[in-house]
């Protein structure tokens, strides 16, 4: 057999691997929308969602390789040259198949949008951190039983895990297996949960090892046992207490530019921040001065504001045929701390009577129905369209509309203080006060 010849046979599981992992990964990506937003976080963060489709493929041919030097004989070459030895030599071909498969995906979701930039490395290795425990598996159940039977349990088995994890609960168990939903202007990875998969992923490896291998030395078995249970528990440390994010705030420098309002912007989208202020300011200058209403000083892509300052979050670009982006900017939000003090029962909402708790209840109601009117209110001040599902946020608005301009401006600055506030009876008596619509 010629070098040639031999090379191709070595490099053709990888070939194959390589070719129905990238179109598989391409097809994960047709299932979702575009990035969260622009920058290298998401991006990356958006061409790993193939890895549910990927994952099982890498794991598969990894089994198939192994149950064929099991049939083979190779068996007894694990006393002579070591089991890890002998899976590597088969699984680096497959690993470099599967970064090359995320390659062809990145390519395609960048250039579908373009958004090009360097990839995330805290992104990408938990990709590759799961190829690997994928690979390592697979090799290790393909060496201890028949092919028939571990391909089939590889593929189902790493597709549930992949697939399924964002609605496993309790909710940090998510974060053992994905990166999931990465990530918004204002969000970088947590590191939190990128060591936690990447200990997952070397426990997969010492466990496979241990299951695989047969090591004959006690001590080495001992010692590759108290990894493997050391790993999984600093794992669960790290996330145990985070919530459904596998995301934590961005902190750093943001670029400003232009007055009233302000615009300030992550680095990366710096070039396109004078368009973004020179399309803002004059729809909040116009309607500032029909209705009165205090427009924002600032407004960031930071996910912490100052509402109460007058600065505004706005997540993604301003962008769009009409002027809806601005307006939405435009409007208080009710931030993560008022939306988990809602969320909260106390005890003494638990004990409290049925007729006090339906009340807070309705409070509670209020505060959302006025947070979402005051944006409609400020996307249909800035001729933008207003999208709504139901009949009660066009009633509501229409009711607004019924005042005069000042008296709408005035609405919406007093809804303004109860979001920013997360006063729920400031925001009842908002909506009392509403005329009814003419019919």
């Amino acid at each position: 057999m010629t070098p040639v010849s031999s090379g191709v046979l070595r490099w053709r599981p990888a070939f194959i691997t390589f070719a129905v992992a990238a179109a598989l990964g391409i097809f994960a990506l047709s299932q979702y929308g575009e990035p969260a937003a622009s920058s290298a976080d998401a991006v990356t963060g958006l061409s790993i969602r193939g890895l549910v489709l990927v994952a099982p493929v890498v794991s598969v041919a990894a089994a198939w390789q192994a149950a064929a030097l099991f049939d083979a004989g190779w068996t007894h070459r694990v006393w002579q040259r070591g089991w890890f030895r002998i899976a590597w030599g088969r699984l680096w071909r497959l690993l470099v198949a599967a970064a090359a498969a995320w390659a062809v995906q990145y390519i395609v979701v960048a250039s579908s949008f373009n958004l090009w930039f360097l990839p995330s490395p805290l992104v990408l290795v938990t990709y590759l951190a799961t190829v690997a425990a994928a690979a390592t598996t697979g090799f290790a159940v393909g060496w201890r039983l028949r092919a028939v039977i571990a391909l089939p349990v590889l593929a189902a088995g790493w597709f549930f895990v992949l697939a399924f994890a964002p609605a496993v609960e309790p909710l940090w168990l998510r974060h053992l297996a994905l990166l999931e939903d990465c990530c918004s202007a204002d969000q970088v990875p947590n590191p939190r949960v990128v060591a936690a998969i990447v200990l997952m992923a070397l426990f997969c490896v010492v466990v496979s090892w241990l299951g695989a291998a047969g090591m004959r030395r006690t001590w080495v078995r001992w010692t590759a046992a108290g990894v493997a249970l050391l790993l999984p528990v600093t794992a669960v440390g790290l996330v145990q207490h985070l919530d459904w994010r596998s995301t934590a705030a961005r902190t750093g420098d943001l670029v400003c530019v232009g007055e009233d309002p302000k615009v300030c912007v992550w680095p990366e989208n710096a070039a396109s921040a004078t368009a973004e202020w020179r399309k803002a300011a004059p729809v909040l200058a116009d309607i500032s001065r029909r209705t009165g209403a205090h427009v924002p000083v600032v407004l960031t892509q930071s996910s912490d504001p100052d509402q109460v300052a007058g600065e505004r979050a706005f997540g993604t670009l301003i962008q769009g045929t009409d002027n809806a982006s601005v307006g939405a900017a435009a409007s208080a939000r009710l931030d993560d701390d008022c939306l988990e003090r809602l969320d909260e029962v106390d005890e003494f909402e638990v004990d409290a009577a049925m007729s006090d708790v339906e009340e807070m209840l309705e409070r509670n109601a209020a505060l959302f129905e006025a947070h979402d009117l005051l944006v409609a209110w400020w996307v249909d001040q800035a001729g933008g369209a207003v999208e709504t599902t139901a009949d009660e946020p066009d009633a509501a608005l229409a009711s607004l509309k019924e005042l005069d301009a000042t008296a709408q401006g005035m609405w919406a600055d007093r809804a303004a203080r109860a979001v920013s506030a997360c006063s729920a009876e400031d925001a009842a008596d908002l909506l009392v006060r509403l005329p009814r619509a003419s019919s």
